[in-house]
């Protein structure tokens, strides 16, 4: 727990290195912010955070720089302050969110193209799609004496349908006595780790048509997370992307996105969360801000922007916060029309 001093001292470091990019003196806080302390003091303090993981010394000047965890409590803080302020959405927002539909997920989608209006960074949205979902119903239509129409409805109305030829060998009553007592209230992921093992416990047999189903539901496109990034360009126009290494990183995280999705999973639980790259991280002088929405009881759908560590952090964090809310309210009066 840091003294009101330290905090006070922490936090010009932390404003002056947003603002100039460059490590941060006793002289320079003495001088543009209006603390009451002499140099001295400044100094004597900066060695109290340093020896607590909170600012570092550079190789290239006796100036300090905040460290990772610093700039996440301090942008946590602002988001605290930030969400205390309950406004209602502004209507061009909501208009924007609206025109997508009245599904959360497709909103969801959506929410990544309005943040690319209001800020300058590289956005992203995560949805976790089929695997996750909680199945509601599950069933075999048979459509003619060869084949039949399996169908399986998740909590949020995803519907997958697909056409199996099973010669007429599944009894269709018993099959889906079989899914109801098993599958319902189930993930999808479940379905597809123990449709076989099962059916051969209650019927002692083993059925390949079985395969077929899963390899069907397996090929669906909409099994896959699906994660989408936009305004990379914005964000390669940053000043702080003269330096190649940055670039770099950025490239990384284009051509394997596992890292990013990873992030996100990590941290799901919180309304909104930051992340924000050190040196030993794969998103080194990058920082990741996302505001997380559950799609159902089971799944969580994420956007947020991806930026420089030197950032506007409080105009950044006011247009995640609006969007957040926006969603939140739509979602809200949608759940309250379905019931």
């Amino acid at each position: 727990m840091l003294s009101q001093r330290e905090l006070k001292i922490l936090n010009s470091i932390i404003n002056s290195f947003i603002e100039t990019g460059q490590p941060v003196g006793s002289r320079t806080i003495e001088k543009n912010y209006d603390i009451g302390l002499s140099a001295a003091t400044i100094r004597n303090v900066m060695s109290d955070l340093e020896e607590k993981g909170f600012i570092s010394k550079t190789h290239h000047s006796s100036g300090r720089i905040p460290s990772g965890s610093a700039i996440e409590n301090y942008v946590t803080a602002l988001i605290d302050s930030t969400t205390r302020q309950e406004d209602n959405p502004r209507k061009f927002v909501k208009r924007l969110l609206e025109s997508e539909g009245t599904k959360l997920e497709k909103m969801m989608l959506k929410a990544g193209e309005v943040l690319n209006l209001m800020t300058n960074y590289a956005t992203l949205t995560f949805i976790p799609h089929y695997k996750d979902a909680e199945i509601s119903q599950v069933f075999a239509k048979r459509i003619d004496d060869s084949n039949l129409l399996f169908v399986i409805m998740t909590k949020d109305l995803e519907v997958s349908t697909n056409v199996v030829h099973d010669g007429g060998t599944i009894n269709e009553e018993k099959f889906n006595n079989f899914l109801k007592q098993y599958f319902y209230d189930r993930k999808v992921s479940y379905f597809l780790e123990n449709l076989e093992k099962l059916y051969k416990k209650e019927f002692f047999d083993k059925l390949d048509v079985l395969k077929n189903i899963l390899k069907d539901i397996e090929s669906d496109e909409s099994m896959e997370d699906e994660l989408i990034l936009s305004g990379v360009t914005r964000l390669l126009e940053h000043p702080d992307f003269i330096d190649t290494e940055n670039v770099k990183t950025v490239a990384m995280i284009m051509e394997d996105s596992s890292q990013i999705k990873d992030l996100i999973k990590g941290s799901e639980n919180k309304r909104i969360s930051v992340h924000i790259g050190d040196e030993n991280s794969s998103l080194k002088n990058l920082t990741v801000i996302t505001s997380n929405i559950l799609l159902d009881s089971d799944r969580t759908a994420s956007f947020g922007i991806i930026a420089p560590v030197r950032m506007n952090y409080s105009n950044a964090i006011n247009a995640i916060l609006e969007l957040d809310k926006t969603l939140r309210f739509l979602n809200a009066n949608l759940k309250g029309d379905e019931d």
